[in-house]
C-alpha cells in the first residue's frame, strides 16, 4: 500500500510493504577500489550468459561467476577486477539487461552490493564460470565488508 499526502509546498510518501532481511557482500576492496557486480531479472540463462561473455571479452575480464537466485529467471553474477568506482559504473551499465533499480541503488550507495543470504526460501547457487584470458589478482578476502540491508518480500 502506498499513499501520498501533500500538506501545501510539502509531500510526504508512506508506503507499507512485506520486506525481508538480507545479508549481502559488498563490491568495495581494501584498496579503495571495486569489483564487478550484476543483478538480472526476468531473463534467460542462456542470454545473460552469452551478454556477460561479451562484456568480458571487450575489457578482457578475468572469469566472471554467475549464481542463480530464482529458478531460470533471476540470476547475479561476480568478476574479481579491481576498477575504479566510474569504470566499474561504466562497464555494469554496458551490460545489457542488467536489472535498473539495482543500478539505481548502487549508484545511490556507491558501491555494488550482492545477498548471499535466501530470499523467499530461495539461496543463491552456482550456475557457471565464464573463464576468462586475463588473471584474477585479487578474491573475497580483499573485499572490505558485508551488509544487512531489506528487500521486498516474495519477489
Amino acid at each position: 500500500m502506498q499513499r501520498t499526502i501533500r500538506l501545501g509546498s510539502t509531500r510526504m510518501w508512506f508506503s507499507i510493504r512485506k520486506v525481508e532481511d538480507q545479508k549481502g557482500m559488498c563490491s568495495n576492496t581494501k584498496s579503495g577500489k571495486h569489483i564487478l557486480m550484476w543483478d538480472f531479472d526476468d531473463t534467460r540463462f542462456g542470454w545473460v550468459s552469452a551478454e556477460l561473455r561479451a562484456i568480458q571479452e571487450k575489457y578482457q575480464l578475468p572469469k566472471i561467476t554467475l549464481l542463480e537466485t530464482k529458478d531460470d529467471t533471476n540470476f547475479i553474477a561476480y568478476c574479481f577486477e579491481e576498477l575504479e568506482w566510474k569504470d566499474a559504473l561504466a562497464i555494469v551499465l554496458d551490460t545489457p539487461g542488467v536489472c535498473w533499480n539495482y543500478f539505481r541503488l548502487s549508484v545511490i550507495r556507491g558501491y555494488f552490493t550482492l545477498r548471499y543470504t535466501p530470499k523467499s526460501g530461495r539461496y543463491p547457487h552456482f550456475r557457471a564460470e565464464i573463464p576468462g584470458k586475463s588473471p584474477q589478482k585479487i578474491g573475497v578476502d580483499d573485499l572490505v565488508h558485508a551488509m544487512k540491508y531489506e528487500t521486498s518480500k516474495g519477489r
